[in-house]
């Protein structure tokens, strides 16, 4: 108990949003094979990457998911590495000064934006641990980067419990459940 103890904490610099290595994988994966395929008629390589992630059923990363979107970012540097090697540097999918300025603006205004919403406080209780506090936009969010944490460390979260004002997770290890993790809203 101890040792899942360890690996329930959460620590401050831990960023709850980063990809497993197994989907960025995915990712790249359908990134490739988007990039190989001569038959779409990709624009530019954010419309080859936001299909990888829908193909790879991930969500898009938000601004604010610091480490997903660093990870995001790095699979567009990807795809526009894919398309120029299987279609050329002069192909249709290179996108023209004006666009590039537009969409560099938006992303700017977009994180913007988001710095600037409202976060909620949750407390989230462990057995035999002190209570820690996680500072997120919603419920759904505080679920998200629990789940993740614990499936970085290889554990299975089954949720038993959800609502706006509180969430029961329960953590399993080999369909043996460890602990139940209690999230409730300050």
């Amino acid at each position: 108990m101890k040792l899942i103890r360890e690996l329930l904490v959460l620590k401050e610099e831990d960023d709850l949003s980063i990809l497993p290595e197994l989907a960025i994988k995915e990712i790249k994966k359908n990134i490739r094979k988007g990039a190989q395929d001569l038959e779409q008629g990709w624009v530019n390589a954010l419309e080859l990457v936001h299909q990888a992630y829908v193909v790879a059923q991930i969500t898009m990363p938000e601004p604010d998911q610091e480490g997903a979107w660093k990870q995001y970012e790095e699979m567009i540097r990807y795809g526009v590495e894919q398309l120029a090697a299987a279609r050329g540097l002069n192909a249709p999918w290179r996108m023209s000064a004006n666009t590039v300025s537009e969409t560099v603006g938006q992303t700017i205004d977009k994180k913007k934006a988001i710095k600037k919403l409202p976060t909620r406080r949750f407390f989230v209780e462990i057995p035999g641990m002190d209570t820690k506090e996680l500072e997120v936009g919603s419920m759904d969010d505080a679920v998200h980067h629990i789940t993740n944490a614990m499936r970085k460390r290889g554990k299975k979260v089954i949720v038993k419990y959800r609502d706006k004002q509180g969430a029961v997770l329960s953590v399993h290890d080999h369909e043996k459940e460890l602990e139940t993790i209690t999230i409730k809203e300050v």
